[in-house]
């Protein structure tokens, strides 16, 4: 008996053994890939990436769904040997996949907050028996294929699994880009914040870190409170024609003032009031604008002299502060931050995405 048993296992092995690797030429991507030659070349999921990308550079995602349900859906592709139900499942998940996509039309952020999901991945599982499935979990219908199934059906509907996870992909793909271009720009805003703006002292970081600004973003707005540096300023009775002028060394001080970023943090302007303190002579006041790395320019009002002539000045500072100290530990800290979240498309593409 055992030796009967033993010649029908050996005579049905080849058959067995046949049936499973044609339905993994069917239901694998690699061997799908193989099929260079007939009609179903022009049908693998690389050659049909290729068809579509007219399609994906004109920027019309939504057609992606549309086309796959005819590229996949008539000859030499059939679905219609699969049960109602399993058809009607892959039409549900096209027409699913064709929403989100035409939301991202509308809507870039979907793209890049990863909103559309790659539902038609193929399931494996080694059985016994060898099974790939289609919406595994997803759906109540789910797509079993077996050596059983009608090897045109199991074709149709692997190819299209694979090649509409190649457009999720694709669409993933260029929202990562976007979104790692626009984190190359949010590291670049925050050098230009800590190495080109307007120093700060320690209190002035502390009192700087309330201000309201966009998550993961450095400050758009800056205020001065109390701010110490060095300056020279020219004195005379005209400062058009610099008659009597001479030159002369101050300590300033600027009590308040504020001053704004421009686009992507390279350069700043704003204005203080500004109080100056010569070596000689009598304490001044004025206001002072500020110009990036242009400059800081001051004309400074200042009392009349011993000999009864009122000498202004123009007064041109020299922010010192920031050649000394570099950026503040809160803002290199606030910066890793940024870039750490920014790791997850999610976290930070609404932040980083202008």
């Amino acid at each position: 008996m055992r030796r009967i048993v033993g010649v029908i296992a050996v005579a049905i092995a080849p058959w067995t053994t046949a049936h499973s690797q044609t339905l993994a030429s069917d239901c694998v991507r690699d061997s799908a890939e193989l099929v260079t030659k007939g009609a179903w070349s022009p049908l693998r999921p690389s050659e049909v990436a290729k068809r579509l990308a007219p399609v994906r550079m004109a920027g019309k995602w939504s057609a992606l769904a549309d086309s796959l349900r005819i590229i996949y859906t008539v000859t030499p592709a059939d679905i219609s040997s699969l049960g109602d139900a399993q058809q009607q499942a892959i039409h549900a998940e096209l027409d699913t996949l064709r929403q989100e996509l035409a939301a991202a039309e509308r809507d870039p952020s979907v793209l890049r907050k990863g909103q559309i999901s790659d539902r038609f991945a193929v399931d494996f599982d080694l059985g016994p028996p060898v099974t790939y499935t289609l919406f595994l979990g997803r759906r109540t219908s789910q797509i079993e294929m077996t050596s059983s199934t009608p090897a045109v059906a199991r074709r149709s509907a692997c190819w299209l699994g694979f090649a509409a996870s190649d457009v999720v992909r694709q669409a993933q793909l260029r929202a990562l880009t976007s979104v790692a271009d626009a984190l190359t720009r949010l590291d670049a805003r925050w050098d230009n914040f800590m190495e080109r703006g307007y120093s700060m002292l320690p209190y002035e970081v502390l009192i700087n870190g309330f201000m309201p600004r966009r998550a993961l973003e450095p400050p758009t707005y800056q205020l001065i409170v109390a701010h110490g540096s060095a300056g020279t300023q020219i004195i005379s009775s005209s400062l058009r024609t610099l008659r009597d002028g001479r030159r002369e060394d101050v300590l300033t001080l600027e009590p308040l003032g504020i001053i704004r970023y421009g686009p992507e943090h390279a350069w700043y302007g704003g204005l203080s009031w500004i109080v100056t303190f010569p070596s000689t002579g009598r304490i001044g006041s004025g206001a002072m604008l500020h110009a990036g790395h242009l400059g800081h320019v001051a004309y400074v009002w200042r009392p009349v002299d011993a000999d009864g002539v009122r000498r202004d000045g123009l007064l041109m500072s020299l922010d010192l502060y920031q050649y000394l100290t570099g950026a503040a530990t809160k803002w290199k800290k606030l910066k890793a931050g940024a870039v750490t979240s920014c790791e997850s498309l999610k976290a930070c593409a609404d932040s980083v995405l202008r």
